[in-house]
This record gives C-alpha cells, structure tokens and sequence, in this order.
C-alpha cells in the first residue's frame, strides 16, 4: 500500500491516539514504504560521490516501461 494510499483511506473526525507509541507505528509503516521505494529506484538511479554524477539506466526503465522526463 502506497502513502497516497494510506492517506486517502482517513476519515474524517477521528481523534488521534494519545501516548508515546501513538505516531511510531505509522512512522515505522512510511519508513518501510520509503525503503520500499528506494530499492525499486535503486534498479534505475545511482549516484556517484566522487564525480558527481547521477546514473540512470535507460535501459533497464524502457525494459520496465518506464518514460525518463528530464526537467
């Protein structure tokens, strides 16, 4: 399930959970969304420190189907 997702399934009206682990269940849920998404990007888009340089594999996204916009 996506953040977008999550999000549109809150109603409105509800009232938070109150106490210290209230917000991390959540917080732990987007983090593994996050790491989800990293790794999937991680197949197409690295980064090279030393130069600089952000490399992106075309043809593994056109394999994919996926469209390269640059802005």
């Amino acid at each position: 399930m996506s953040i977008d997702e999550l999000d549109s399934h809150k109603t409105k009206g509800t009232v938070p959970l109150s106490g210290p682990s209230s917000n991390s269940n959540f917080d732990e849920l987007v983090k593994e969304l996050i790491k989800d998404r990293i790794i999937i990007l991680s197949k197409y888009v690295s980064l090279d420190q030393e130069t600089r340089k952000l490399i992106i594999n075309t043809k593994n996204l056109k394999r994919d189907d996926f469209d390269l916009v640059v802005v």
